[in-house]
């Protein structure tokens, strides 16, 4: 039997968008544990259609709605916690899609294991993409270099709390990585369940996939993460040496490898630019 004397929210975030959100929902309601809240906080949306429809889909499912002017992720999600009055909080974007047990089962760890602060199952990707989604075990010392506990991993409200909630200045991603990482940074533990009950849905448009292409935002992005946990980053900077001595070795190898294929490419563009300036588009086509 769980603690009947813990209470659950969970907080959905929607910003200008509608057409996975039943399904979310669908998957909150249908869970073996029941929650005790459910939180949907409007960010800004500006949408007709998802202002239209949120307040129907917010009472077909037994849900609070808060709409809010735009503050991006990380001050939506804050904004619904401060709505939410549950033991443990679950911030569950609006796309993704929770498994049967997925409460139960991070509920039971949180319940029968004071020491642990977050709590998480085994996840899978659909969509554009169908697969085991592979994160790696669970090792704090590792959370310099990268994250592997997605977002909607249980947390202890007064864990939560005691951060000071998520950092707002994450307005490009790694919001959660930064709530994580400064968990672990004061002490605070981590568990799995190894059941798949997560499902990541994958999207030609999502955070992540943007994200990875904007170098210069990854570089401040992750510069931030660092700056918010300074001396945990400096106790395990090992980590980050390893991992870029690794890489600079590889890039070394595969320039000994194919490194003439840089030179090669480089002449046929020089080659290419020389054509175009001396043969404008417009002036063949004219020719013709």
């Amino acid at each position: 039997m769980h603690n009947v004397a813990t209470r659950i929210g969970v907080i959905v975030c929607v910003h200008n968008r509608i057409s996975f959100l039943e399904d979310a929902l669908r998957s909150i309601a249908g869970q073996t544990r029941p929650v005790d809240e459910v939180i949907i906080v409007d960010d800004g949306s500006d949408d007709e259609q998802v202002r239209i429809e949120l307040p129907g889909l917010a009472e077909k499912y037994g849900a609070t709605l808060h709409r809010i002017e735009n503050r991006g992720l990380a001050g939506a999600r804050n904004s619904g916690r401060t709505a939410a009055t549950t033991d443990y909080l679950v911030f569950f974007d609006d796309d993704d899609i929770l498994g049967p047990r997925y409460i139960e089962l991070t509920s039971r760890i949180l319940d029968h294991r004071s020491e642990v602060d977050v709590a998480y199952t085994r996840a899978a990707l659909f969509g554009l993409v169908n697969s085991t989604w592979d994160l790696p075990e669970f090792e704090a010392r590792r959370l310099v270099l990268d994250n592997s506990v997605y977002a909607a991993a249980m947390v202890r409200a007064r864990t939560f709390d005691a951060m000071g909630g998520y950092d707002e200045k994450f307005r490009h991603g790694r919001e959660d990585h930064d709530l994580w990482l400064r968990i672990a940074a004061h002490g605070g533990k981590f568990a799995q369940d190894k059941s798949i009950q997560f499902f990541y849905r994958q999207t030609s448009g999502s955070m992540n996939h943007g994200f990875g292409a904007r170098m210069t935002k990854m570089v401040e992005t992750y510069a931030q993460l660092s700056r918010n946990s300074p001396e945990f980053t400096v106790q395990n900077i090992d980590v980050l040496w390893d991992e870029i001595l690794t890489l600079r070795r590889r890039n070394r190898q595969l320039l000994r490898r194919f490194g003439w294929l840089d030179a090669r490419l480089d002449t046929l563009y020089r080659v290419r630019r020389w054509i175009v300036e001396r043969w404008p588009l417009r002036s063949r086509r004219e020719s013709d």
